[in-house]
């Protein structure tokens, strides 16, 4: 991995054509884009830039104390899922320009706040964090599987089952 002076990071690919493809059959530099680690300006590139600098590797302790950890934002999105409250409104993550956009279908109430803020806290979330009211998305499917590739067996978080299952069951699975 190699950064240059403005913050933006490189992950080197030798070999990397504009044409490779992704097992799903997409562009590898569009897969790379829309499941790269969030909040993190990160380019997939077949060479360093000119003036980059090697990122150093983290040291044993610091893989062990997991930090700077990075999440994709479907890791983030289950871990906000099982941080926060069954009554938090739906929401959906976006990666923004500088970190993270939280969509949320409805305003936070100051407990909603506190909640939020404190699942931020015990995740070790340190990129800036926006929210941002989108009514619809309470109407909003949030899909959490991927559609194409091989088996998914992360877990679904509850908040992320389908409509289709009934309400009990919903509330018997969630959090």
């Amino acid at each position: 991995m190699w950064k240059t002076g403005d913050g933006l990071f490189y992950i080197t690919c030798p070999g990397l054509t504009e044409d490779a493809r992704a097992i799903d059959g997409t562009l590898l530099t569009e897969w790379f884009d829309s499941n790269k680690v969030i909040a993190v300006p990160v380019k997939l590139v077949d060479r360093a830039p000119e003036g980059a600098e090697e990122v150093a590797l983290r040291s044993l302790e610091e893989r062990i104390r997991m930090s700077g950890e990075p999440r994709t934002k479907r890791q983030l999105f289950a871990d906000l899922a099982l941080e926060l409250p069954s009554g938090f409104p739906p929401f959906d993550l976006l990666d923004g320009p500088k970190g993270i956009i939280l969509e949320v279908s409805r305003e936070l109430t100051g407990e909603k706040v506190e909640h939020l803020n404190r699942a931020i806290v015990r995740l070790g979330i340190t990129f800036p964090i926006t929210v941002e009211v989108v009514p619809e998305l309470s109407r909003k499917e949030i899909t959490f599987r991927y559609s194409q590739g091989q088996g998914d067996i992360d877990l679904i978080p509850s908040r992320c089952l389908s409509s289709k299952y009934s309400p009990r069951l919903r509330r018997l699975v969630g959090n």
